[in-house]
């Protein structure tokens, strides 16, 4: 009888796997269709001049990306806990993606073993998303490079992770 139910149990375990799988490779497939329809639609004749909207556009069009990025990421751990730095890195350099050819933003995540679950991934990889999105748009400005950086820091007594996004641009205009 174990024998019979460990059987089954293992082909269950299998069938499972495929369809994570396929479930999986579909979502991936349909964030990368939506990407598709939205630079499309941001190359429209009508409106291919208009800052505003080009700008909107960009911002979904990394809102998206920055989704992509935390699934392959989720998908590649089977759906477990996930590095908190490898998370903050891999969106980090999705969102400057974004960014013309002839600029670079250096990107410094603190190392550290702390992970995330599936759901903190997807909350924090909007919030590192958006983060790094308006370092591109403010901080280099006319610069060619810059920097941004990421620390993460565990205060276990606390029971807290305080993460800090600092970049080296020109800051807050003095009435802010």
């Amino acid at each position: 009888d174990n024998a019979g139910l460990y059987e089954q149990v293992r082909q269950e375990a299998e069938t499972n796997a495929i369809l994570l799988q396929e479930v999986n490779h579909r979502v991936k497939n349909n964030l990368s269709a939506i990407m598709g329809l939205l630079y499309a639609e941001r190359r429209h004749a009508g409106v291919r001049d208009d800052p505003v909207y080009q700008s909107i556009m960009s911002d979904l069009i990394n809102r998206v990306q920055g989704l992509a990025t935390v699934h392959s990421i989720l998908s590649a751990s089977n759906w477990g806990p996930i590095s908190l730095s490898e998370l903050a890195q891999r969106v980090s350099h999705s969102a400057l993606q974004a960014l013309p050819h002839y600029k670079r933003i250096n990107v410094q995540v603190t190392a550290t073993n702390l992970e995330v679950t599936p759901d903190q991934a997807h909350h924090l990889a909007l919030i590192i998303n958006e983060v790094v999105t308006n370092c591109v748009k403010y901080s280099l400005g006319e610069r060619q490079n810059g920097q941004f950086r990421v620390l993460i820091e565990e205060h276990a007594a606390a029971n807290e992770v305080w993460m800090e996004f600092a970049d080296d641009g020109p800051g807050f205009p003095e009435d802010v």
